[in-house]
């Protein structure tokens, strides 16, 4: 599974137990889509999710999206001091900004 489509932009993402929860539900249903489900003499079943990642054989979703959000932090911290994404990243906002509605 590509897991690069399934994380698009997920250096972003705030990664808490419920997020986490459907990432996992939606990498299984597309594993089960892809592999299928066992004949077994005229009855089928439904893969256990054990098989899946014995199957896939690659580290799971989240786990990927953890790895691209850890990379994320290291090209932030590289960043000139002047760049606004490191600025909002340190909590070092310079200027102000105008009271009431713009």
């Amino acid at each position: 599974m590509n897991k690069t489509v399934a994380t698009c932009e997920g250096e972003s993402w705030t990664l808490n137990t419920d997020f986490a929860k459907r990432l996992a539900t939606f990498e299984r249903k597309v594993l089960r889509r892809m592999f299928g489900g066992i004949n077994l003499s005229e009855n089928w079943r439904r893969r256990y999710n054990k098989e899946l990642t014995q199957l896939c054989g690659d580290i799971d979703t989240l786990s990927f999206a953890n790895i691209r959000l850890l990379n994320w932090i290291g090209r932030v911290n590289t960043m000139g001091s002047k760049r606004k994404v490191s600025q909002v990243f340190n909590n070092n906002r310079q200027g102000s900004r105008l009271r009431g509605r713009s």
